[in-house]
């Protein structure tokens, strides 16, 4: 009887450890339960995975066609012509509407009585405008200019005006006492000019010039794009 039981035992637990190895989970519901949970994250996981390569795959094709648009503006830049910052070559008859601007001087002393005063040399005269000939200034092209004008004066015991002209009316002057102690005079005015206008410098007495240097100045620049 004893075997027997024994025997019994040994066959109900190797049965029941057969049974545990072969079906981990309590029933087929555990089972069924949990699949309806991993297998749609497993679908989910896929569908992200994919999504995520795609996503990949634009941007890669974004970024190429980025390089790509810069490398023709690279290019198109590099057609264009380079501006040159080196000046026109100087000519008194020559227009050089892109660089017009003059710098003229006077190298000696000359007796003035109201009329014009006529610098001798150039420096440069970009755009043709002034003549050493008549002292005069003429607009070739119409804008704003930057206009200056530095005069050394003799021993003087009245007063003495200098005078900018455009045409026949004074645009800026610079009057100088006998008491103030000064021998120079100078004036700086911003002046919209027109095409084909006259300017010029008048000193109404007195000896002007150079005693040394280029102290007797006349210069002027038209400003761009205005």
């Amino acid at each position: 009887m004893d075997a027997t039981y024994f025997i019994l035992c040994l066959v109900f637990v190797a049965g029941y450890i057969h049974l545990s190895s072969c079906a981990p989970y309590e029933n087929d519901n555990d089972r069924k339960g949990i699949d309806a949970v991993e297998t749609p994250l497993a679908d989910k996981k896929l569908i992200w995975r994919g999504e995520m390569e795609d996503m990949a795959d634009e941007g890669k094709e974004n970024h190429e066609q980025v390089d790509n648009m810069l490398e023709n503006q690279d290019i198109v830049l590099d057609r264009r012509p380079k501006a040159s910052m080196e000046p026109a070559a100087d000519s008194s008859s020559k227009r050089d509407y892109a660089n017009v601007s003059f710098l003229v001087y006077l190298d000696h002393t000359v007796s003035m009585s109201n009329h014009i005063l006529r610098f001798n040399n150039v420096v440069y005269n970009y755009g043709g405008g002034y003549n050493v000939h008549t002292g005069v200034y003429t607009v070739p092209i119409s804008g704003a200019y930057i206009v200056s004008f530095h005069l050394e004066l003799g021993s003087y015991s009245y007063p003495v005006t200098s005078s900018l002209y455009v045409n026949s009316k004074v645009m800026v002057s610079s009057k100088l006492k006998p008491y103030y102690g000064v021998k120079q005079a100078s004036q700086t005015a911003v002046l919209y000019l027109k095409e084909r206008e006259s300017m010029f410098l008048k000193v109404d007495r007195g000896n002007v010039g150079s005693s040394s240097g280029r102290s007797t100045i006349f210069t002027g620049v038209r400003l761009p794009y205005i």
